[in-house]
């Protein structure tokens, strides 16, 4: 076996090993371009993100960043003149076909009403304007 097949498996193993004993990553905000979550947020907001870090951050980040599953709505793709709140809707309610990102098509998510929805939007397009998307 030649000596660079060795050092590659040699690399493999432990690299295999050490992703499974180190805890999920936190995100680099500075190299993703998304701002830092903020120490609080305004009240108006706070019912919509934990309802969204409850139901939408396995998909698409605890603040909206994405992931390995969902894209980021901190995007311009999801500013309001780009996907206008009617498109959140949509894709809680009915699911939305996989279109600029090629995670797959979106499910429906059950358990989430039209009012806990708009809380929801009312705290990304917040989170948005804090990250300069419009």
């Amino acid at each position: 076996m030649k000596p660079g097949y060795i050092i590659a498996g040699v690399l493999i193993v432990f690299t295999v090993m050490t992703v499974l004993r180190t805890p999920a990553p936190t995100v680099d905000y500075s190299a993703s371009g998304i701002r830092p979550p903020p120490a609080a947020i305004p009240a108006e907001f706070d019912y919509g993100m934990k309802i969204f870090q409850e139901k939408c951050n396995e998909c698409h980040g605890k603040w909206a960043e994405g992931t390995d599953k969902g894209p980021p709505l901190i995007h311009k793709y999801y500013e309001p003149s780009h996907h206008a709140d009617f498109a959140f809707y949509r894709a809680v309610e009915i699911g939305v076909r996989a279109h600029h990102w090629q995670f797959g098509n979106m499910a429906p998510v059950a358990g989430v009403s039209k009012e806990e929805v708009s809380k929801i939007i009312l705290f990304v397009r917040w989170w948005q304007r804090q990250n300069d998307i419009f």
